[in-house]
């Protein structure tokens, strides 16, 4: 076990194991109670692109890739500057033992979360004098609704890796100072392992460092702080040093942008309110949302910003000032503002403020928490009713949290609960209702939808996501002009916005202005070179200007960016087969029906490679289950019927033919197809039936109309 490991402090010695087990049992209970509701629930979110849709994480062979290429860690190049190797290696991992099933991936969430409530238990333990204090503590910790969004996301798997690995680096540390000879050498090479790993998880653990240097100048202060203590600290800057150099230089990326503020100043009140936020958070976690609105357009002499200042400078204030005679308390403030700034916006990041923030800085608001609890049972000393009534007061907030908890989760079920949510607690905030209308849209009610984006709009009319979006609902629609106008409002607020280009480019395709479109398509991947869905957008529309040739190099590698991007499978298919490359065209069919086996399009597609190859079994086998799966499907059906008339199976041709005809019953072409087929399997009075229906849609075919004389003849004569 882990946690007996780091358990060496004195007085929690005992015989009786089931006592010293007893929390962890208490906390586990906890953990699991409040979020055993997630094991039902879906992908939301960003699971789509960096979880659903990664296909690079379906391979454990890609997980040394893992650690060098952002696309793949992250699921796209939209997302590059996310560099999360470590989650990604789990990912690959969970994906061989239950595949795409959500609830593995949220049983790992509530797990680590788990793991993380035990090792802060421990932690605090080392921290405060008192046992029940630290566990009282550990409960806000283990059921805090402000925590829920670390939880219930899986892609935030990041967030709880990092803690994890950033607790048993702390703890670590801190026995390697109690220990001596070898068992010391392991914990501090240990220490060091968990500082790599939560670097490697999420870049908060680069506050590693300054935790420890932190927590031993409250507990020692600067006496202790002697040339050895400082070469201790040493590895752990560099290691830290190294992974920034590595991040700046060889991945080139990191989720910032300009700076939030048009001044210094204005930047310093942004800061200022989002750190009041999170304060607002975990003492009030109630309105939660995925989307805050924490407003940046607030002037700096506004009461708001001036509030958020003075409660940022009297913490601070407070803490160094009361350092010896509140030593726990103070720690916990530091250590809080600590953790919170590669999130505070010193450096621009691309949120001013985040949920899913605070679970690492929520540490120091345990430590504050535990230090409170302490003090409270001093108060209460040796009375027996004062103790009682603490210990009811701590059940009821824990039970009031856990409750607000497991009424979160259900918000996280899947993506329109989540949006709708969101969209309840900011009503004019044009974001969710972006979302929300997403959601409607990937439901099919483009209506709602619709409604929901205008509402962005009304919001905020120079919201580029919304302008897409809705142009997005008029293109399925059909509504080419209106989609064309939304996306060109789109392009002149943000020129690379890379989806409203694509969009616009499938309009000008969808209305045969062809250059038009590989010239939108051009711009889009001369933004993102290496999307999946642009590649395979020129390729098709080089396709339909019959230029095969350049069609396939650009929708070969859209394959290669993006395996199972059946679009690019099928465009692909389609031009080898018209290039003659039919053992190709064989290849690249069978590969992407690894990821869509019942894919009916391109099952067809591979029906036709094999025809043409002469392999008429395997020919008849795809056709016919690619009309399995879409029976509505004339033209697969006539390939398949084609092939039985070819291979002299006229029973199985005619029932086909027959099925259509019935299907369509005023197309001649499949009554004449039904009435030949059974002439052939030598059913003449059913073939009769079909040629005289046949005759009667078309009293004019002259030709026909002979075939119908010859055909009763026969059928007098047999």
């Amino acid at each position: 076990m882990l946690f007996p490991l780091f358990m060496k402090a004195r007085k929690y010695q005992s015989k009786n194991h089931f006592k010293q087990a007893l929390p962890f049992i208490i906390l586990a209970v906890l953990v699991i109670t409040a979020y055993a509701g997630m094991l039902r629930a879906g992908f939301v979110y960003d699971d789509h692109t960096q979880l659903e849709e990664n296909v690079a994480l379906r391979n454990l062979k890609n997980i040394p890739t893992f650690f060098t290429d952002p696309a793949r860690t992250s699921g796209s190049m939209i997302f590059e500057e996310i560099y999360r190797p470590l989650r990604a290696t789990v990912f690959a991992i969970g994906y061989q033992v239950w595949g795409l099933n959500p609830a593995g991936f949220h049983a790992v969430n509530i797990f680590l979360h788990l793991l993380n409530t035990l090792l802060i238990l421990v932690l605090l333990r080392r921290l405060i004098q008192s046992e029940s204090a630290a566990f009282a503590a550990a409960l806000l910790f283990a059921a805090h609704p402000a925590l829920t969004e670390n939880v219930c996301w899986v892609c935030s798997s990041s967030d709880l890796l990092c803690m994890l690995f950033f607790l048993i680096g702390l703890v670590a540390f801190f026995r390697f100072r109690e220990e001596a000879g070898t068992k010391r050498k392991v914990f501090y090479a240990l220490a060091l392992v968990g500082l790599l790993l939560a670097l490697l998880a999420k870049e908060m653990g680069v506050t590693f460092a300054a935790a420890v240097v932190v927590i031993d100048l409250w507990r020692e202060g600067w006496r202790k702080q002697t040339l050895r203590r400082w070469i201790e600290y040493a590895p752990l800057w560099l290691i830290t040093l190294c992974y920034l150099v590595f991040r700046a230089t060889v991945m080139s990326q990191f989720a910032q942008r300009e700076a939030w503020g048009a001044t210094p100043w204005a930047t310093a009140g942004i800061m200022a309110r989002g750190i009041k936020y999170y304060i607002r958070l975990l003492l009030y976690p109630f309105d939660l949302t995925i989307i805050p609105g924490v407003r940046i357009d607030i002037p700096l002499t506004s009461v708001e910003t001036l509030f958020s200042i003075a409660l940022v400078a009297g913490l601070l204030v407070f803490a160094i000032s009361f350092r010896r005679r509140f030593p726990v308390a103070t720690l916990g403030i530091i250590l809080f503002f600590v953790l919170l700034l590669p999130v505070s916006n010193i450096i621009p990041i691309k949120a001013v403020v985040g949920d899913r923030f605070i679970y690492i800085p929520a540490l120091g608001f345990v430590i504050v928490a535990g230090a409170f609890f302490g003090r409270l049972e001093s108060i209460c000393g040796g009375s027996r009713g004062r103790a009682a009534l603490a210990a009811a007061g701590l059940i009821i907030v824990v039970f009031l949290l856990s409750l607000n908890t497991i009424v979160r989760t259900v918000d996280w079920r899947d993506d329109f609960s989540l949006y709708k949510a969101a969209v309840d607690v900011n009503p004019r905030h044009p974001r969710p209702r972006e979302m929300l209308a997403k959601a409607y849209f990937m439901q099919g009610d483009f209506e709602a939808a619709r409604e929901n984006s205008l509402e962005a709009l009304r919001a905020n009319p120079y919201t580029v996501d919304a302008h897409t979006l809705l142009g997005t609902v008029y293109l399925q629609q059909g509504l080419l002009r209106p989609a064309e106008q939304e996306f060109k409002i789109a392009l002149e607020l943000e020129p690379a916005a890379g989806d409203a280009r694509t969009n616009l480019g499938i309009v000008y395709k969808e209305q045969g202005r062809l250059d038009e479109a590989l010239a939108q398509f051009e711009l889009a991947r001369r933004h993102s070179p290496m999307v999946s869905e642009i590649l395979n957008n020129i390729g098709s529309v080089l396709l339909t200007k019959k230029d095969t040739a350049a069609a396939t190099e650009y929708l070969y590698k859209a394959l290669e960016v993006k395996p199972d991007n059946w679009e690019a499978a099928c465009n692909l298919t389609f031009a080898l087969i018209s290039l003659q490359k039919y053992a190709d065209a064989v290849q690249v069919a069978r590969a992407s029906l690894a990821y869509y086996p019942d894919e009916p399009e391109l099952l067809a597609l591979l029906g036709r490679a094999y025809s043409a190859q002469g392999d008429l079994q395997r020919a008849a086998q795809a056709f016919a289950l690619a009309l399995s799966r879409n029976p509505a499907d004339a033209q697969t059906a006539l390939f398949l019927a084609e092939l039985y008339m070819k291979s002299k199976h006229y029973d199985r041709a005619a029932d086909i033919y027959c099925r259509m005809s019935d299907r369509f019953p005023t197309d001649v072409r499949f009554h004449v197809l039904s009435a030949s087929a059974l002439e052939r399997a030598g059913r003449l009075e059913a073939a009769l039936e079909r040629l005289e229906k046949a005759a009667a849609l078309a009293p004019g075919d002259q030709a026909l109309q002979q075939k119908l004389a010859a055909l009763r003849q026969q059928a007098r004569h047999q």
